[in-house]
């Protein structure tokens, strides 16, 4: 099996972390104790606090910045006022929120 041991530039304990089997990691504490976790958990975690808000917060940003607040309208809008970059951003948003559920 192999471990990842990381060492902390702070002075505390280095933690070590392996995989215990399919999908789930064991981390070893300075105490002796371990823990175990389910890697598929912590994805669902991921994706709930840290890819769909960034994406909604795109999305958001993009259509206040360009002043689009009709949605029966966005879609149209965007492709007339959006430059290339602003456009590619906002499909890429529109992605992963479809892509983890968040929107139909």
């Amino acid at each position: 099996m192999t471990a990842i041991t990381l060492v902390s530039t702070t002075g505390t304990a280095p933690l070590t972390f392996a995989a215990e089997g399919p999908g789930t990691v064991r981390i070893d504490l300075e105490d002796g104790s371990t823990q175990v976790y389910d890697v598929a958990a912590f994805r669902e975690v991921y994706r709930q606090v840290v890819k769909i808000p960034a994406a909604k917060a795109v999305i958001t940003d993009l259509l206040h910045t360009y002043g689009i607040d009709d949605p029966n309208q966005a879609k149209r809008l965007v492709r007339e006022r959006f430059t290339e970059d602003d456009r590619r951003a906002y499909v890429a948003a529109l992605k992963v929120l479809y892509g983890n559920g968040a929107l139909g």
